[in-house]
């Protein structure tokens, strides 16, 4: 066979052809975790959460995410006056993969920590976001860790 250059344009398509169709392939594949899939409704209602920011920032004292002596383990101190009549809520956010959230109750002990295991956790970066109401105020914050398991 004769190579010419009605031959090269002919290979040369073909070559750009497949590489666009497998591109396609590829971008169809990808998975694009939403931050939320609810986002809308949670938007219309972010004054409210800009609200729970400030009252967080307003206080002497905010919870303190780290991590214990073995690194396996979530502390999260609350401060020392903190009242047990508090509730809210402790939400783990992997940013990349949202199957990987988790939620948990607030629930700490008489020296106000609240621990939370690691371990089955994919490693990587994670947003602790932390909610809670006390006397009638309701208060946010968020941390970001990184579980290195």
């Amino acid at each position: 066979m004769k190579f010419n250059w009605g031959t090269g344009i002919v290979i040369g398509g073909a070559l750009v052809s497949t590489f666009v169709g497998v591109m396609a392939y590829k971008s169809v594949q990808q998975n694009f975790d939403l931050v939320s899939d609810d986002y809308y409704d949670k938007e219309l209602k972010y004054q409210s959460q800009i609200q729970r920011i400030n009252n967080s920032a307003d206080l002497a004292e905010s919870p303190i995410v780290s991590f214990d002596q073995s690194g396996k383990i979530i502390e999260i101190k609350y401060p020392a006056n903190t009242k047990n009549g508090i509730t809210g809520i402790i939400e783990l956010y992997k940013p990349d993969n949202a199957k990987a959230d988790r939620k948990f109750n607030l629930q700490f002990d008489s020296g106000n920590v609240q621990r939370i295991s690691t371990n089955g956790f994919p490693v990587g970066a994670w947003d602790v976001k932390i909610t809670w109401k006390s006397d009638s105020k309701e208060y946010y914050q968020q941390n970001r860790i990184y579980i290195y398991n």
